[in-house]
């Protein structure tokens, strides 16, 4: 058996616009809010954002507002993937990464690879990095190349 989870790294085109709230707003009430209970929670809703989330270019703060909406970890983790590659203020994503809980943020790391992840101008965020893995050694590396070394004073 194979399984297979592919996550598109294509970003936006240059120059894209986010739909307005308004615009936004609608277009999940349509075509992603479970119509049952009013909420963006559940599997089912889950599966409707990844199909509509290709008519949809967002902002990170849009992205975030609807990764929030979800309650279970898998779910918000899940949205925030899906989201990734649709939000054209790219340099903002750690808007999204950091409305994710410490757990949700390894996870999303886990999914994406941390060179897909990581930003060295908001780099607080929880990573797990496996040494014995060439890309996580290479972010590993020059994380490590970035900090300040400290004298040690004896």
């Amino acid at each position: 058996m194979l399984e297979l989870d592919y996550v598109s790294s294509a970003m936006p085109p240059a120059g894209t616009a986010a739909a307005d709230d308004e615009a936004l707003v609608e277009q999940l009430w349509k075509n992603v809010v479970d119509p049952h209970t009013g909420r963006l929670e559940g599997p089912e809703v889950v599966w409707r954002l990844r199909e509509h989330s290709i008519f949809m270019w967002v902002s990170a703060v849009q992205a975030r507002d609807i990764v929030t909406q979800f309650v279970d970890h898998a779910e918000r983790v899940e949205a925030a993937v899906i989201l990734r590659s649709r939000i054209v203020d790219q340099a903002n994503l750690y808007k999204v990464l950091y409305a994710l809980h410490m757990v949700e943020q390894q996870f999303y790391c886990t999914r994406l690879g941390p060179t897909n992840v990581i930003n060295h101008d908001h780099p607080t965020m929880r990573y797990r990095l496996r040494t014995n893995d060439y890309e996580h050694f290479g972010v590993a590396k020059e994380v490590s190349a970035r900090v300040p070394m400290r004298a040690s004073h004896t």
